[in-house]
């Protein structure tokens, strides 16, 4: 009888719970694991961590787009912001002269005065403009060509030796001309992201001119930031915006090829208009710093554009708290590693 007494007796204790000291012993030991749990997180810091991840996706990002659209993709690498931005370039006009009605897209061009279209063009056909009476060529307006983030503009281009004039342009709003002794001539009208403040011309201009009677790639890009001029891919000129104004985004005017006054004596083919498309990536994690600033290119088949890479780029980033560098690199065939 005693016996059961004392077993039911100790059950009853050990449903009491512990006792203090034992609380006190579990806490302690809780407080320590915890101690060791925040420590061995903050050395983990997953921000830090996904900071390669965030690059890589960029990148990926901007070479999927060059690959689904068929258009040139580019990744900006912000030092001063230490951000990453894609941005792409989406096809928003397109004409080849190679009928006489001046079928392009996405609406004909129209002829003023005695332009015409003529065998003899870079690529089949082209738009002539005589010295007797060389007109304009209409391409239109609408809002696809209201470039907000930035435009680039290629044409062919074929002059005599004392041509001047615009080749093609939207009033002011961005020109692609022929200045002093043929060299190559841009223009965009940009305002500064506050409001208010009075529009201005960012321009730049070649140092080198355009040859006699041949055709030459031309083109002009601005994306924002820069302003930049090509001949057959090369880039001639350029000159950056350190306030980082964008191109008007609304003007009445209409995009013309040529120009009367002055006037513009040549040949022009395969114009082309692209509009920039920009997605920028949230900052990097703090901690983690974009060691080279610059422009990844990719071209329509998803490879490091051969116009602004020969070798494979790599991009750093370097880790304040323990001074370590991380690395992704890209192959000249595009792939990220």
């Amino acid at each position: 009888m005693d016996d059961a007494l004392g077993r039911i007796t100790d059950r009853r204790r050990a449903r009491r719970g512990f006792t203090l000291l034992e609380l006190l012993t579990v806490l302690t030991l809780l407080s320590v694991l915890m101690g060791i749990g925040v420590g061995a997180f903050r050395k983990l810091n997953p921000g830090r961590t996904m900071a390669v991840a965030q690059v890589k996706d960029a990148l990926r990002s901007a070479r999927l787009f060059a690959l689904e659209q068929s258009v040139t993709s580019r990744v900006t690498l912000d030092v001063a912001q230490n951000v990453i931005a894609a941005s792409g370039i989406v096809a928003v006009g397109d004409w080849h002269f190679e009928t006489e009605d001046g079928r392009g897209w996405p609406q004909n061009a129209r002829f003023d005065g005695g332009a015409s279209v003529q065998p003899g063009g870079a690529i089949g056909h082209c738009v002539v403009f005589p010295p007797s009476d060389p007109g304009t060529v209409r391409l239109g307006r609408g809002p696809a060509f209201d470039f907000v983030n930035g435009l680039r503009l290629e044409a062919f281009v074929r002059v005599g030796k004392e041509a001047t004039g615009r080749i093609v342009s939207k009033g002011d709003a961005f020109v692609l001309a022929i200045g002093p002794g043929r060299t190559l001539k841009g223009s965009v009208m940009v305002s500064s992201r506050k409001s208010g403040e009075t529009p201005e011309a960012l321009t730049v201009a070649s140092t080198e001119p355009l040859p006699v009677e041949r055709w030459v790639r031309v083109g002009l890009t601005h994306d924002g930031r820069s302003l930049k001029l090509w001949m057959n891919g090369i880039e001639v000129a350029s000159v950056d915006d350190q306030e980082r104004r964008l191109p008007m985004p609304e003007t009445e005017a209409e995009i013309l090829i040529g120009s009367v006054r002055p006037t513009f004596v040549g040949a022009v083919d395969e114009v082309k208009l692209g509009s920039f498309v920009t997605q920028q990536a949230p900052p990097l994690p703090e901690g983690v710093r974009l060691a080279d600033g610059g422009d990844v290119w990719f071209d329509a088949r998803g490879r490091l554009d051969s116009r602004f890479h020969t070798k494979p780029v790599t991009i750093k980033l370097l880790y304040d708290e323990d001074s370590r560098t991380r690395e992704v690199t890209v192959s000249l065939l595009g792939e990220i590693q």
